[in-house]
Formats: structure tokens, sequence, C-alpha cells
């Protein structure tokens, strides 16, 4: 799966069912970034971050932003 493709699915709460899945897999975070063909910080732009030992979403701000 692309970033792209990932970024596509539209609900935040499958896209991290997806991640963490991978996780649960034995994929390591790196490793999973590298399969969309980016980077953790790349990830953390579109509001995926890894912490404690799983990924967490936050909104990015900018997405708040422009609702306003």
């Amino acid at each position: 799966m692309t970033l792209d493709e990932f970024l596509a699915i539209d609900d935040s709460k499958k896209q991290l069912e997806y991640l963490n899945g991978a996780l649960a897999e034995g994929k390591s975070p790196d490793g999973l970034a590298e399969e969309f063909g980016t980077n953790r910080r790349i990830l953390g732009e579109h509001g995926f971050y890894y912490v404690a030992k799983k990924f967490v979403y936050k909104t990015p701000s900018g997405v708040l932003n422009a609702m306003m």
C-alpha cells in the first residue's frame, strides 16, 4: 500500500487499526513507514504518531485552522 492509498482510507480509526495491526504482526514503525515510501516524520505530519509501542492519531493543526 502506498501512502496515498493509506490516506485515502476515509476513517482514522480504520487507519489506526491497519497501523497497529501491522505492528502486532511484528513490523517495526520505521519498516511500516518504508512500505508507504515515506518515514515516520511524514506520518506525523498527517497526524499519526508512534507512542508507547502503538500508533495514535492527533488531528493535524492545519486541518482545524482550515475548518474555521
